[in-house]
């Protein structure tokens, strides 16, 4: 007798759509009911699958399940934060809003705005006060991401809480960075389950700059399924910084969808160095011409940690420019999976496209899947992809111990400079100095353990 497949309501328990915000909105449970259908229907991911391959989501799960008390399903829990527990702001001058477990938090929040050319609303703000108009996220929300394979975005359809809207007309430049700030973690007697949602709209020829942090309270047991949707309009532009930087103990999963119009400009930088299990995917669709990309990160693994980056750049239409480049340091038992793909459809003449994974060992212990790929049914384009992986130069750090340089300070400069290539070349000079600085923390902390492990 065949086994019952295993389904996230195993490991979280079900959904009890009368609980969820936004319950009364008709437009809304029927949008939760289509992410039910779709779940039920796709089911839950595992290696078996091509694209899960090298990440086991229902081992994490699991793992997570065991650790929580008795067999009660996680739930969304907030928890008091003081304003001192919030890491420094990336931009100094920037608009914060601070989620924590994905439920905004007006009392460590900037003031939300709503003002010509410019909505940043908390969903909830919009989903659950009497007379808050909603048409927007009736209209778009689903409408930007191409889900409809995959599980993960189904299951926060069918669960979020909260999340944010960042909506800015034609014609306007943001002068002020937006940072969303979402702290993640455990009370001592409840494990946390969150399913924050993020809806970025740009009208034509409108430009922002948006700061993403992921910020771990602490190494307890807990999960973040978020997702991202985001939609450029003509000569848009946006600049993104996601930073996950969540606890040890932590499951980790995103999903970002981008859709960039004519002309449109998506520069993108993702740090990863958080999560005891991680995975982050990334789609971009390129509709319309001129449209450029530029997808570049970099990922710090340590201990038994284990990430996964998945990322797909989709060339719909004639002359779109994309690069992309991702560079990792791996130590101890740490595994990474970097699967990329290139894809250039038959209309898609004169695209150029260009990716590259490169990752660093500083352990025999620890391992790199990479996987890159190139789709082409176009016949004038220009279209690389390649992939290196390499220890530590033995000469150059000899040569760094000659000048009188500690070893693990030379070991740490020859990370750095492996790493500072791709953060320069993709970031500010101020947040280029910030990312560092998380760096150095990194490689300060290599000697103490993981509460993971």
């Amino acid at each position: 007798m065949a086994e019952t497949p295993l389904t996230f309501n195993n490991f979280l328990g079900s959904a009890d759509p009368r609980a969820l915000i936004g319950a009364t909105r008709p437009w809304l449970t029927k949008f939760r009911q289509a992410a039910h259908d779709q779940l039920e229907t796709l089911g839950l991911p595992t290696p078996s699958q091509e694209a899960w391959k090298y990440s086991n989501l229902p081992r994490a799960l699991r793992a997570l399940a065991a650790a929580a008390e008795g067999d009660a399903p996680l739930t969304v829990s907030p928890e008091a934060v003081s304003p001192e527990a919030l890491p420094p702001r990336l931009r100094t001058d920037s608009r914060r809003l601070v989620f924590v477990n994905g439920v905004f938090n007006a009392e460590l929040s900037d003031q939300p705005d709503e003002a010509e050319g410019l909505t940043l609303r908390p969903l909830s703000a919009l989903l659950t006060q009497d007379g808050e108009p909603d048409d927007d996220l009736a209209e778009n929300l689903g409408t930007v991401a191409e889900g409809e394979d995959q599980a993960l975005y189904a299951l926060n359809s069918e669960r979020f809480q909260d999340g944010l809207l960042l909506e800015i007309g034609a014609q306007t430049s943001l002068s002020q960075t937006i940072e969303v700030l979402h702290l993640n973690g455990r009370s001592s007697e409840d494990r946390t389950a969150a399913h924050p949602r993020l809806l970025v709209l740009l009208a034509d020829q409108a430009q922002a700059e948006l700061i993403e942090q992921h910020w771990g309270l602490d190494d307890g047991q807990y999960l973040v399924n978020q997702v991202a949707e985001i939609r450029l309009g003509q000569a848009a532009k946006l600049t993104h910084l996601r930073l996950q930087q969540d606890g040890f103990g932590a499951l980790h999963l995103a999903n970002q969808h981008v859709e960039l119009g004519r002309n449109a400009s998506y520069r993108s930088f993702n740090l990863v160095t958080g999560a005891a299990f991680s995975r982050q995917e990334i789609r971009l669709r390129l509709i319309g011409e001129g449209a450029e990309v530029d997808l570049n990160g970099i990922y710090m693994l340590r201990g038994k940690q284990h990430a996964d980056i998945h990322t797909t750049i989709d060339h719909r239409v004639p002359h779109t420019t994309a690069r992309e480049v991702f560079r990792g340091v791996l130590d101890d038992e740490a595994l990474a999976a970097f699967q990329g793909k290139i894809a250039v459809g038959r209309q898609a003449q004169k695209t150029d496209g260009r990716m590259l994974n490169k990752t660093l060992l500083l352990s025999d212990r620890a391992q790199i899947k990479t996987k890159p790929e190139l789709e082409i049914f176009a016949d004038d384009v220009q279209c690389a992809h390649g992939a290196t992986t390499g220890e530590i130069d033995e000469d150059a750090l000899f040569y760094l111990r000659s000048r009188g340089i500690g070893e693990e300070r030379a070991r740490a400069l020859m990370v750095q400079a492996f790493l500072a290539e791709t953060i320069e070349e993709s970031l500010a000079e101020d947040l280029a100095t910030q990312v560092k600085s998380y760096l150095d923390l990194w490689m300060q902390a290599q000697d103490t353990p993981l509460a993971a492990e």
